[in-house]
């Protein structure tokens, strides 16, 4: 339990004004939240996007950074604060995700590696290796 109290102290010590609750808006849009941070022109945009069934659809089907950025031309100030709001979070979670791919590479077995940079592009990389066309342009064993 101390534990998690020297956590919530040490959050509060960095992010002093972290409040996610006047962000839900942007996590749901569609819900009735108060919506005290933002402009009369963004709140315009919010009460016509409540309004809007084919929005409220595309919602349920994409993810919500794909939601926002489709907003961009329709609802241009409330699709930039929101995307503004949710970039932090996601650029945090590929700092993480970089650090835990080197962690792995370089653990005691494989400290020995020189070629980092190497091994760092093919674990961040999203693109996915045509194993056989690799295989197929390789031969197995080279005649002497």
């Amino acid at each position: 339990m101390s534990t998690l109290t020297s956590l919530q102290s040490a959050i509060h010590h960095y992010f002093p004004s972290l409040s996610i609750d006047e962000y839900d808006w942007v996590i749901n849009p569609f819900g009735s939240y108060e919506t005290s941070n933002l402009s009369c022109e963004e709140e315009e945009e919010l009460i016509e996007l409540r309004n809007d069934k084919f929005h409220r659809l595309g919602f349920a089907e994409k993810s919500l950074d794909e939601f926002w950025l489709s907003l961009k031309q329709l609802f241009p100030a409330l699709s930039l604060k929101a995307v503004k709001i949710i970039l932090p979070f996601a650029s945090s979670w590929f700092c993480e995700f970089g650090f835990s791919a080197l962690t792995e590479i370089k653990s005691k077995k494989r400290a020995w590696l020189l070629r980092l940079d190497d091994e760092m592009r093919v674990c961040l990389s999203a693109l996915e290796p045509r194993i056989n066309l690799i295989c197929s342009r390789k031969q197995a064993q080279p005649s002497h």
